[in-house]
């Protein structure tokens, strides 16, 4: 399972979840004939999940603080998540592992309000479901996921994304979003 971090008001928040792995320190000296070893393994075991915030720092399940390096991965496109395909929006299992193989830790993966609730009071499922399939894909190669509730521009209506249409009234959306911002 993964662990899943939210930040509200660029204030990270903790959800349950179980192992992921991070950064922190090897557990011997890396050599120089380690390097590829190392280079080529996913740090996965080295940090006790699951992640909580401590004054304002990610602390592992031993009081450890702990700084995460990752990639961020956003899909502005349809959907507003990869197809897990080899075409140029896609996102694969080997991609997940490239990711671990290249020595990161951590994932930003975005989501957008509308995708998941694109008509007040209705909840797209399929969406929340791909969502969490991505992120326990991430969690399985041994990446704590920062899930990122991602906008641009506030939503569509103004040539952005992140915020549903409905959320701006009619009276308050400008009569030229074109130029915006």
């Amino acid at each position: 399972m993964t662990t899943v971090v939210v930040s509200a008001m660029g204030v990270p928040l903790a959800l349950p979840g179980t192992a992921g792995a991070s950064g922190g320190s090897p557990k011997h000296h890396v050599t120089a004939a380690d390097e590829g070893r190392v280079a080529s393994a996913p740090l996965a075991g080295l940090v006790p999940g699951p992640l909580t915030v401590e004054h304002d720092q990610f602390v592992d399940a031993d009081g450890r603080v702990v700084f995460l390096h990752g990639l961020f991965g956003v899909w502005k496109i349809p959907g507003g998540l990869p197809p897990d395909n080899n075409d140029i929006d896609g996102f694969t299992p080997a991609d997940a592992s490239l990711v671990s193989n290249l020595g990161f830790d951590g994932f930003r993966l975005a989501w957008f309000w509308s995708d998941l609730e694109p008509v007040q009071g209705k909840f797209d499922a399929a969406y929340l479901s791909r969502y969490k399939a991505l992120a326990r894909e991430l969690g399985r190669r041994g990446l704590f996921v920062l899930a990122d509730s991602h906008q641009d521009m506030y939503s569509s209506v103004f040539g952005g994304d992140g915020f549903p249409a409905w959320t701006s009234p009619a009276s308050d959306t400008d009569p030229d979003p074109a130029k915006f911002p």
